[in-house]
């Protein structure tokens, strides 16, 4: 059927375009069909390129563009290991050791990291995903983590996220109404 429609469409750009006059079409003006994709993604050019016994003695050679393709790149669980330099100093017969800053986490000692709680809490709320779906997804990907560590952390993220929250509720609370769904 996918097939069938996409024939369709192609006989559909080869007609050359006229206005019907049907009574449904006098009051709106014809649709207009974006063509291409967004500007915003990011492009990845493919050539395709003859081989030298192919182009032997050509005048020139020159590329053209003959298709564009949307393409999916599925998600992916990176470990990130993070090493802390440490120095020793010798003050007379005393040691001392400085050790580099580490980065402040949301959650303290968390083995998930900030990017990975924003995909779950996105996810769970924004997506309404199931903890439960998302770590079958997680575990196709090559970890298992874990809904009731998922459950924990987003438990967990409450603190981290009521000075926003607060800000949001006062900001609303300055509305001259409020809906049931806000």
């Amino acid at each position: 059927e996918a097939e069938l429609d996409a024939a369709i469409e192609d006989l559909r750009e080869q007609v050359p375009d006229t206005h019907s006059t049907d009574k449904q079409n006098k009051s709106t003006s014809p649709k207009s069909r974006q063509r291409g994709f967004a500007a915003s993604l990011r492009r990845i050019r493919r050539e395709l390129c003859l081989s030298e016994q192919e182009k032997a003695g050509a005048s020139k050679t020159f590329f053209t563009k003959i298709k564009e393709e949307l393409e999916y790149i599925p998600a992916q669980l990176n470990v990130i290991e993070i090493w802390q330099e440490k120095a020793v100093f010798k003050q007379g017969s005393e040691e001392h050791l400085v050790a580099a800053k580490r980065p402040v986490h949301p959650l303290g000692k968390c083995t998930a990291s900030s990017s990975l709680l924003a995909h779950i809490i996105t996810s769970k709320y924004t997506d309404g995903l199931p903890l439960y779906r998302l770590d079958g997804m997680l575990k196709r990907l090559g970890h298992d983590i874990g809904r009731s560590n998922m459950a924990h952390w987003v438990v967990r993220l409450e603190n981290v996220f009521n000075p926003l929250i607060n800000l949001m509720r006062e900001q609303q609370n300055t509305g001259h109404y409020i809906q049931a769904d806000e």
